[in-house]
């Protein structure tokens, strides 16, 4: 390959994604706030689980949700690694699609920050009540608080970090174009994003990996993050958002819309009729 061609690279990246001194920093700084989270949120789970009640002297909560599926206890299931191997495939597709698009800054900054919020979120409630575990295949942390990341931890409820993760990645379908401009391919990508969602929240209650009342918390709380962060989106950026330009000072609509207006004026050139 053409030397000239690979020292190209790094500049064709830097003008795909109109990276800036000023984006990266955010974005390396977002990223590590990411990772503290991530960290966080696992040794709280870690302590819910150890402070949730004895199963020999507690039993599950009844569970709506689970009952309307099917009847009794999941003894022995795995729909654990179903969820899993759904889930990372979601969001890896997901992921790929975000890079590979001009808004990755954008996007990117926007779904991480959303992560952040709601696992922080999710770290208070996790420690503040401890329900009676919903799965009877789940392990309790006794040991390792700080490192354990066991697959079978059970006890770590209210509210559910899958859901939590795959609404925020599902709303990056249904709120941007990943994978073109037509509407039509934007609509059906976005559907298939919430049918996996319903695919996998409905895994989880039926095997009794979460209540319901974990799913649809982590729906209620990483939807209204999402939505909530539009405000604050559309004022610290500029309009249009793919410019992804930090705002200096915010400009208010009427004004905004008198310079446009003033701009298509001045460029508009006058005919004199004799």
């Amino acid at each position: 390959m053409d030397r000239n061609v690979i020292r190209d690279i790094p500049r064709q990246i830097v003008s795909w994604y109109g990276l800036t001194a000023q984006k990266g920093i955010t974005l390396v700084v977002v990223i590590f706030a990411l990772a503290v989270t991530l960290f966080l949120v696992n040794v709280a789970a870690n302590v819910s689980s150890f402070w949730s009640p004895m199963k020999a002297y507690n039993y599950a909560l009844q569970d709506v949700g689970n009952d309307f599926f099917n009847k009794g206890f999941q003894t022995n299931s795995n729909y654990n690694e179903v969820v899993d191997i759904i889930m990372i495939c979601f969001l890896a597709v997901t992921g790929v699609c975000i890079v590979i698009n001009k808004l990755a800054i954008f996007i990117g900054l926007k779904l991480m920050v959303t992560i952040i919020i709601s696992y922080l979120l999710r770290c208070t409630t996790l420690m503040v009540t401890g329900l009676p575990d919903s799965w009877d295949l789940g392990l309790r942390t006794i040991s390792n608080t700080f490192s354990d990341l066991s697959r079978e931890r059970g006890g770590d409820l209210i509210y559910s970090g899958h859901t939590l993760l795959v609404c925020a990645f599902a709303h990056c379908w249904s709120s941007f174009y990943l994978l073109s401009d037509s509407f039509s391919v934007h609509v059906i990508t976005a559907l298939c994003a919430w049918i996996v969602f319903g695919t996998i929240v409905t895994f989880i209650i039926v095997g009794r990996l979460h209540y319901t009342i974990d799913v649809l918390l982590a729906l209620y709380i990483t939807s209204g993050i999402w939505w909530g962060l539009d405000y604050f989106l559309i004022k610290y950026f500029e309009m249009p958002v793919f410019n992804l330009k930090f705002r200096r000072e915010r400009l208010p609509p009427m004004i905004g819309g008198m310079q446009i207006e003033n701009t298509h004026m001045e460029e508009t050139p006058t005919i004199v009729v004799h």
